[in-house]
């Protein structure tokens, strides 16, 4: 499944925020926000004419060919 990076970094962002306002600093554990982290997911839908993945939330798309390119070389 292909996410978004702008939205999934948007709501990670949200999540460190909230983490660090909620938990007390001694009581901080890498390994809990990153179980929030893995919680976050923004599929992004494929278009059937461009064959480019789409946002739907944000409009952010991401050619699939552009990493086809990035491969061959």
């Amino acid at each position: 499944m292909v996410v978004c990076p702008e939205c999934t970094a948007r709501a990670k962002k949200k999540i460190l925020t909230k983490y660090e306002e909620e938990v007390e600093e001694e009581d901080r554990d890498r390994q809990d926000l990153y179980k929030l982290y893995d919680e976050v997911e923004i599929p992004m839908e494929m278009d059937k004419n461009t064959k480019n993945f789409i946002c739907k939330k944000c409009g952010y798309m991401h050619q699939e060919n552009k990493f086809q390119i990035l491969d061959t070389n």
